[in-house]
């Protein structure tokens, strides 16, 4: 697993006390996945007014039992985390969310379940746990499959120092959990943990940071330890008028496997434009699992008033483009004319915002074959492009 996510697969089996006619006693096999996500991942109820970049530990909860059509109730995670690595009382403050795994979620077990309960038992300890509201015999009780695990609970923590190994320590899993197989039909079985299990989630990437030097940006990284890291994948966004949010992906950086001692990688990107751009790492551990980093941002300057591209294709049929920037907040007019200097289409009126690229498009199907002039009128320059519509 790598410096972004320590992944980790705990097989705890339980054993049962079953009446002496069964021949075999029900096990269920309670397995904890583990990832560290990013702002950008899909736990938007944990990163909810949380700043820009905050990072977030996630681990799912999973049942796996050895016989089919085995049914479980009232369940309860109790762990204890390291107070430096996540802060103080996690529940007080909103730094934890919990979200039904798929084998809670179905319909006919909704309305069974109540909505999962989370307390501080101390500031450094949690408990989670769901109540199943059922007669004696849970009947409507979630099946859990017998060959391939079911998810029971997704549990996601902010995370308050990136910099500390934080510890988490799964202590119990018990409050009265209830069990039901078809080869016990008339027993319910309360399953308990018998000894806790200590595990580290270390925080590793210490610093990410991405330096302007002219139209390149160099970009820093520095790791205190990584396992099984096959290595780093530099991903760019540019930020533009249109809000764009499509990743790039621009390098790949060997990592250096399973290693306690630091790492420093660096990796400079040419030749960019003038604007905001957006960086981000994409960790891949050797498996194939990867997760992100926190994304950073730099600013390129232009080294002119403005920059207009020429316009591509050209000639073209129908629709040809072009690249404009401006180094300060202006008024631009975009307008096409013909040969005989007669206006034909007005493609852009409006403002530009500073140091950010804008792609405009002339879609000039209705127009007849010819050479045109796509004028650019700022506040302090006039710029025309020719252009040829051949059909």
């Amino acid at each position: 697993m790598s410096f972004l996510r320590y992944g980790f697969l705990l097989l705890v089996c339980f054993s049962f006390t079953v009446n002496a006619a069964h021949a075999q006693t029900p096990e269920l096999t309670v397995a904890f996945a583990n990832q560290l996500i990013t702002s950008d991942a899909d736990q938007a109820d944990c990163l909810a007014g949380q700043p820009a970049g905050t990072l977030a530990f996630t681990f799912s909860l999973t049942v796996l039992a050895d016989q089919p059509n085995t049914r479980i109730g009232d369940t309860q995670v109790y762990f204890d985390y390291n107070q430096l690595g996540f802060g103080n009382a996690i529940v007080a403050t909103s730094a934890i969310s919990v979200q039904k795994g798929a084998l809670l979620s179905e319909p006919s077990v909704d309305a069974f379940f109540g909505t999962p309960v989370l307390n501080d038992n101390t500031n450094a300890r949690v408990s989670i746990f769901t109540e199943y509201f059922v007669p004696a015999v849970p009947t409507f009780a979630p099946v859990v499959s017998n060959s391939t695990p079911d998810e029971l609970l997704t549990v996601c923590i902010v995370i308050a120092d990136q910099t500390q190994t934080s510890n988490l320590v799964f202590n119990d899993l018990t409050r009265d959990q209830m069990y039901q197989s078809t080869n016990a039909p008339e027993d319910i079985y309360d399953v308990v943990l018998g000894s806790g299990l200590d595990q580290l989630l270390p925080v590793e990437l210490v610093a990410f940071e991405a330096l302007a030097d002219g139209q390149a940006v160099v970009l820093n990284w520095h790791t205190a330890a990584e396992t099984n890291n096959a290595g780093f994948e530099v991903e760019h966004r540019q930020v533009d008028d249109t809000a764009s949010h499509v990743w790039t992906s621009l390098h790949w950086t060997e990592g250096e496997g399973t290693t306690t001692a630091p790492r420093s990688y660096s990796h400079r990107v040419h030749h960019l434009e003038a604007g905001r751009h957006v960086f981000r790492l994409k960790q891949v551990d050797y498996d194939g699992t990867f997760a992100y980093s926190p994304e950073v941002e730099v600013t390129i300057e232009m080294a002119e008033s403005y920059l207009l591209s020429a316009a591509y294709p050209n000639p073209f049929n129908p629709a040809t483009s072009f690249t404009l920037a401006v180094s300060q907040q202006q008024a631009v007019t975009i307008e096409v004319f013909d040969v005989l200097g007669r206006k034909v289409e007005v493609l852009y009126r409006g403002g530009m915002q500073a140091n950010a690229s804008r792609v405009f498009a002339w879609e000039a199907g209705d127009h007849p074959s010819g050479l045109y002039f796509i004028r650019v009128v700022g506040e302090q320059f006039v710029e025309t492009r020719q252009v040829t519509l051949l059909k």
